[in-house]
């Protein structure tokens, strides 16, 4: 059987991998949003030996894709080529996943920081933290510029069982 591997990231993949025949790593370097086939005639036993050692990191069906939430970096194909427009939709979801990754992160921290001025001044009532990112210079990342405040009268912690709150 021919195993096709794709890439839903925008960085260029390593696809290191190992058959049960064959424990030698071998590579294959998958373009951004690109595809690659594993080189021969693979058995079942050596797909399902290359799938495990990717399922910790999101590799999954392409099939699945659709039904995927989180964000994963590789899809692969049995038999058939990976369908690129199910490839382009999900760097476009895999994109949207990091973003909101990104805001959860930036209210973490901001959190963080509140505790950690308030032990050393105490008293604190809201703290306001802005995050400005300038575009890298190729400018293909967008900017990030954003105000997060955290507020202890903005109600109750959330069910992290933090003390404060980021709005």
């Amino acid at each position: 059987m021919k195993m096709y591997v794709a890439n839903c990231t925008h960085q260029v993949q390593d696809f290191m991998y190992r058959t049960v025949e064959n424990q030698k790593l071998m590579k294959q370097i998958i373009e951004l949003g690109g595809q690659i086939q594993i080189p021969g005639e693979l058995s079942t036993p050596d797909i399902d030996y290359i799938v495990e050692q990717h399922a910790k990191y999101g590799f999954v069906r392409i099939d699945e894709i659709d039904r995927t939430k989180p964000f994963f970096g590789l899809c692969y194909s049995i038999g058939t080529k990976v369908d690129m427009d199910k490839v382009r939709r999900a760097v476009v979801h895999n994109q949207e996943v990091l973003v909101e990754r990104g805001k959860e992160l930036r209210k973490e921290a901001a959190v963080a920081v509140n505790n950690a001025v308030e032990e050393q001044v105490g008293g604190l009532k809201a703290l306001e933290m802005s995050v400005v990112e300038e575009a890298n210079k190729d400018g293909r990342d967008t900017a990030v510029n954003e105000t997060i405040k955290v507020d202890r009268t903005a109600g109750p912690a959330p069910s992290r069982g933090r003390s404060r709150r980021a709005a």
